[in-house]
């Protein structure tokens, strides 16, 4: 869940900054993080999101979502690979400490 929620932050971040420094398209976020519970939107908020979805292309270009895609690749392994060599460290047979503890997660 984790791993899934930081690579389409990741993916979402990546394609506004390339939209936002020229190299592509102008990207709707496809999170909208004003708005916290679907419900709580008033008939004209949810005619105005309808309009503004409908007038720009959500689907980036194939080199915007490769390029995208590998940002939020990168961003996910080095922020969860040390979580996940603890967790082995911690399921390991010969105990934590001689497994290698907390030293050398990035190794």
């Amino acid at each position: 869940f984790l791993g899934g929620l930081l690579f389409f932050s990741a993916y979402d971040l990546s394609l506004s900054l390339l939209g936002k420094m020229g190299f592509g398209s102008e990207h709707v976020s496809l999170v909208d993080s004003t708005q916290t519970d679907a419900e709580s939107l008033s008939e004209e908020a949810k005619h105005s999101n309808k309009e503004t979805c409908a007038s720009h292309s959500i689907t980036p270009s194939t080199p915007e979502a490769l390029f995208a895609g590998a940002v939020a690749g990168v961003c996910v392994d080095t922020i969860l690979f040390p979580l996940d060599t603890i967790k082995t460290r911690l399921q390991s047979a010969q105990g934590f400490r001689a497994a290698g503890g907390f030293t050398g997660v990035y190794r």
